[in-house]
């Protein structure tokens, strides 16, 4: 349920296209949910690079759409990027009570230390009907690819989901 909230959190620097990633990740969720009746959409610019690293920042978006996925109660996630100033804005929005949220404090505790290892921020906003976690990442003008070389996307996206499918479906994700 949780992702590697231990992990070495030592990095080197490089652009991440935070668009592409957030489409990604999103899509995958959406596929994998679809059977539960949720659908995971993604809304933003497809330019939009952040200072980090892929490895990090994919985690921490994994994190939070497995909560969003775990502990929302709305059919509908939606994830978005925002160019706010020297920032880019990562909003994933779900149904839910953010009491939901705190089951995995963990998960959440990781996700705020790798924005503010990367010099950025994380915070959540509660409404009565909806949860909206928001990361915001320093803004990059140089593009690069989302994935880490010599690690395919579908080898960490299975690696990443592979807790989640067992504890839903009881086997192993592949």
């Amino acid at each position: 349920r949780r992702l590697d909230f231990n992990c070495n959190l030592e990095f080197s620097p490089e652009a991440v296209n935070i668009s592409l990633l957030c489409d990604s990740i999103t899509s995958a969720f959406d596929i994998f949910a679809s059977n539960n009746g949720k659908s995971f959409i993604y809304c933003g610019n497809s330019t939009c690079s952040v200072y980090g690293n892929h490895r990090l920042v994919t985690k921490a978006i994994l994190n939070l759409l497995s909560n969003a996925y775990l502990y929302g109660n709305n059919s509908l996630v939606t994830t978005k990027t925002i160019e706010a100033g020297n920032y880019i804005k990562i909003e994933i929005i779900n149904g839910g009570e953010l009491g939901a949220l705190s089951h995995d404090k963990n998960g959440l505790s990781y996700v705020r230390r790798i924005c503010r290892l990367l010099e950025g921020h994380f915070f959540i906003e509660s409404k009565q009907d909806s949860v909206k976690a928001i990361m915001m990442l320093q803004k990059c003008d140089k593009f690069t690819s989302p994935y880490p070389e010599g690690y395919t996307f579908s080898e960490l996206l299975s690696d990443r989901l592979s807790p989640l499918y067992v504890e839903i479906f009881g086997m192993e994700y592949h």
